[in-house]
């Protein structure tokens, strides 16, 4: 797919690799992202703006509560908290899909901590970065993702993408 957007040959493709170990393409402006779960694969593609992206099988989660205490914002856990516990495993899910388009289009992977930012509204699949400290900052120091879009269609998944503050117009493919 890379090469197609390209308009190379898959062999002719050329990675760079962040500090971090996020790889990018070499001289060019494409940026993009991949995630699976199960028999699901999500790229993610934008011109000049980093972008994270990530998908996971709905699934039933063992102790999402005490997980979300431990990780995630203790405003996030508030409102994970507020969800009916029939929702509360798609609301966690929808979550950490979030959570982790953010890290990734920040390029920081798992090191940046998860209670690093907030997300809110997330429960409802319309999630929005409500706090953005330094820590938030991307490897080039800018402003770091503010908005993830998300989804849960088909209901047996759910799927997150993140971009930085300025975001340019990205494409979303799903196979």
């Amino acid at each position: 797919m890379l090469g197609r957007y390209l308009k190379l040959r898959p062999s002719d493709v050329v990675f760079a690799y962040g500090e971090r170990g996020k790889p990018g393409l070499a001289g060019s402006n494409l940026c993009f992202n991949y995630s699976a779960s199960g028999s699901v694969a999500v790229m993610a593609f934008c011109i000049g703006t980093d972008i994270g992206i990530d998908v996971e099988e709905v699934r039933t989660i063992d102790q999402p509560l005490d997980i979300a205490s431990r990780y995630f914002h203790p405003l996030e856990v508030r409102e994970l908290a507020a969800t009916s516990a029939t929702e509360r495993d798609v609301a966690f899910l929808r979550l950490w899909t979030c959570k982790e388009a953010v890290v990734k289009a920040a390029g920081l992977g798992l090191s940046m901590p998860l209670d690093s930012f907030c997300l809110t509204d997330f429960s409802s699949g319309n999630a929005r970065l409500a706090h953005r400290p330094d820590a938030t900052l991307d490897r080039s120091g800018n402003s770091a993702t503010s908005r993830c879009r998300e989804t849960t269609s088909p209901p047996w998944r759910t799927v997150a993408r993140a971009a930085r503050l300025h975001e340019s117009p990205c494409a979303r493919s799903t196979r």
